[in-house]
């Protein structure tokens, strides 16, 4: 199994369990460069065989990969930590199936060329971008669980885990976006959105669903005031 990793500053604990658990992978620095993670993930697409992305600070177990590899899905990850915004997947820990490379050879091109008001190529939207086209095109990303570990000294949260938002994007996402958080106890898939969420799941959107499961991140704390001075 392919596993790649490209990193900027590589977590110790990163390495360590690449290493030990997946001594094949290819560790590619893409500092100094806002658009090489792009160019990366285009040459890997290019090559036409699926592949694993590991990001630089999450932390793999001795199952993560056997649990990716034997998985039938054509595009899958592990969950990991996000905070109070719960456990998302996004491109920490991903299997990108050979079979989805060669079906939509266009992806990653096409979402360099996406103009969500950040500059195209841009790393910081790659997943996004990617997965927008995706999940236009009907695929979804498969969830698996346990969670990996996620570390960010920057962004650290409960237990050292990461704080981060993983954006679930729907068919209408262009321009200006607003944050939601899904409210939910089970997973719910909603058509008209386009969006597929796990409890707790963060979702950014270019307009008010209208959905009571789905709460304005920025009012949930006056809701939580209001509901407590309620009581």
């Amino acid at each position: 199994m392919r596993v790649v990793c490209p990193f900027e500053t590589l977590d110790p604990r990163t390495e360590a369990a690449l290493r030990r658990y997946a001594p094949q992978t290819e560790f590619v620095p893409v500092g100094g460069d806002a658009e090489a993670y792009y160019w990366l993930l285009l040459r890997l697409w290019a090559d036409g065989d699926g592949f694993v992305l590991v990001e630089h600070d999450i932390e793999i177990g001795p199952d993560t990969l056997p649990a990716l590899s034997a998985c039938p899905q054509a595009w899958c990850g592990f969950v990991y930590s996000c905070g109070q915004l719960g456990y998302q997947a996004a491109f920490g820990c991903t299997w990108f199936g050979k079979e989805l490379l060669l079906r939509f050879p266009e992806v990653v091109r096409e979402s360099g060329e996406i103009d969500d008001g950040l500059p195209r190529r841009y790393w910081q939207r790659a997943d996004s971008r990617i997965g927008q086209l995706l999940h236009r095109r009907g695929i979804r990303l498969h969830h698996h669980y346990p969670p990996v570990r996620h570390w960010n000294r920057a962004k650290a949260g409960r237990d050292g885990m990461h704080w981060s938002t993983t954006r679930y994007l729907g068919p209408h996402l262009e321009g200006t976006t607003m944050q939601y958080r899904f409210i939910g106890e089970s997973a719910e898939y909603f058509p008209d959105l386009g969006l597929n969420c796990e409890p707790g799941a963060a979702v950014e959107l270019d307009k008010d669903p209208k959905h009571p499961r789905l709460e304005r991140v920025k009012d949930a704390p006056k809701a939580k005031a209001e509901s407590k001075e309620s009581d």
